[in-house]
């Protein structure tokens, strides 16, 4: 079993089977491609006063289980900002387009987030690790970063509002601890998870959509290894939906995941219909 989501050859990065994702055989989940333009874009970060403070990702193709090779351009610097564009391709495609924006940290005040108090999970600690996918629906899953993330629930699968806390139990690039930035744009993506597991009246298991884009926003750089998803809203008009999730770590608010999301029935791995593919 491989110990990392990818192996680096220079800007090749190669997927291990820990970064498969749930809907299409042969494709990476959005995690570890969130994970990876944030990689890309933090190596061209200007110094660190600059913080991450928005990430925006546009998964365009599948991702294939394949060498990805990783361009990452700075598209703009100013005394209090800084733009860096990513491109991800396989096979001599563009699979995925990303932006990361930096702002110049400061010594302005502070000022305390007004309602988050009501969403912040508690915990983590004294709380129950498990897998995210339940184990009476986890064949119907195929193995990859899905299975293996690690969640603490708060208020669990077939909550109106669920929350948890959520960790990445290996690295992104085999031989590199994960940067706080890589660590929380990695789990980001499971904030459409979170929303998938809401209850829905009339409907069990709770329907399958995917997200084709992660957008993140950041007001500080990220502690621990633990972060805290909590669903926010969420929105479904005829097979497309709108989440917005807060997250946490274990000091307080950090910042918001939004997300389109798209009605994708799962097939059973027992099953002879050809399985749903990504977009």
């Amino acid at each position: 079993m491989p110990d990392a989501l990818f192996e680096r050859n220079g800007d090749v990065f190669t997927p291990s089977e820990l970064a498969h994702g749930p809907w299409m055989s042969g494709t990476l989940h959005g995690g570890p491609v969130c994970g990876l333009v944030a990689r890309a874009a933090e190596q061209l970060r200007p110094d660190s006063a600059f913080l991450p403070v928005r990430l925006v990702v546009d998964m365009h193709r599948p991702v294939p289980m394949a060498p990805i090779q990783t361009l990452a351009r700075l598209e703009r610097r100013s005394r209090r900002m800084a733009l860096v564009s990513v491109g991800l391709h396989a096979d001599g495609k563009e699979v995925t387009r990303g932006t990361v924006l930096f702002a110049r940290s400061s010594d302005a005040p502070e000022r305390e987030a007004a309602g988050y108090e009501r969403r912040m999970p508690s915990g983590p600690e004294a709380l129950t690790t498990t897998a995210i996918v339940p184990k009476d629906v986890a064949l119907e899953f195929p193995p990859g970063f899905h299975r293996e993330a690690e969640v603490r629930w708060v208020e669990g699968p077939n909550s109106s509002s669920p929350s948890g806390w959520l960790r990445m139990p290996m690295p992104l690039v085999a031989g590199e601890a994960p940067t706080p930035f890589e660590r929380v744009a990695t789990i980001s993506d499971l904030g459409n998870a979170v929303a998938s597991v809401t209850k829905r009246e009339g409907t069990r298991p709770p329907e399958a959509y995917i997200n084709p884009d992660t957008t993140l926003y950041l007001e500080r750089e990220a502690t621990g290894d633990w972060i805290g998803l909590a669903l926010d809203s969420l929105s479904e008009t005829r097979g497309v939906g709108i989440s917005e999730v807060a997250i946490f770590d274990e000091h307080g608010p950090l910042g918001r995941m939004l997300s389109a999301r798209i009605h994708n029935p799962i097939q059973t791995q027992t099953s002879t219909t050809r399985p749903p593919k990504h977009i």
